[in-house]
């Protein structure tokens, strides 16, 4: 089997990178609007796992068109999984950046004000002050700021789904492509049809 390459999977990687730490250092500046909507605050989290899975995707079919149509199951894993690491690492780095280096007071400020716009939501909702309490007892500046353990085991979670969903990526990329072989040959720049 030919040597995997991984320029491709780590240019995209890179994008991915780049891009989350963009959008936690914007979701951070913009923390108050962000908490005071819940619906944009959950939207942004899917549109950031959007592009990740996107990038991924992409970084598999480059990888696969630039050997000339010829990718094993282990490489289209590797070239989408690689992506999903960067990714995965750029969340946890931004999230560390601005609690740690940033603001440190940045976890307290934020449960303060979802606690606040809970609570205001709830009282709309005619619900009585110890059914708001045992409603809002999980909001705690550990959910903004959660320790390094927790971290390492959310990180842990994260790569193993994204292996997973790495997998069933590389399944469809690799569909209707033999595995690489050497031959001493260079591939062929067609694409053979799938």
């Amino acid at each position: 089997m030919e040597k995997f390459n991984s320029k491709i999977p780590v240019r995209y990687g890179l994008f991915a990178l780049a891009y989350v730490i963009t959008v936690g250092m914007l979701m951070y500046v913009f923390y108050q609007s962000l908490i005071s909507s819940f619906l944009l605050f959950a939207s942004v989290g899917m549109l950031s796992l959007g592009v990740a899975l996107f990038l991924a995707i992409w970084s598999g079919i480059t990888y696969r068109r630039e050997n000339g149509g010829v990718i094993s199951f282990a490489h289209a894993f590797l070239a989408v999984f690689i992506v999903f690491v960067f990714n995965s690492i750029g969340s946890v780095s931004t999230q560390l950046l601005i609690n740690k280096v940033i603001d440190p007071q940045y976890a307290e400020k934020a449960s303060s004000l979802l606690k606040e716009k809970m609570t205001d939501r709830f009282e709309k909702m005619n619900m009585t002050e110890d059914q708001i309490k045992e409603a809002m007892k999980g909001v705690t500046a550990e959910n903004f700021d959660p320790p390094l353990m927790k971290q390492l085991k959310t990180f842990a979670i994260s790569l193993a789904v994204f292996a997973l969903i790495s997998a069933i990526v590389a399944a469809f990329i690799k569909r209707g492509s033999g595995d690489l072989i050497s031959t001493g040959e260079t591939p062929s720049t067609k694409i053979p049809s799938v």
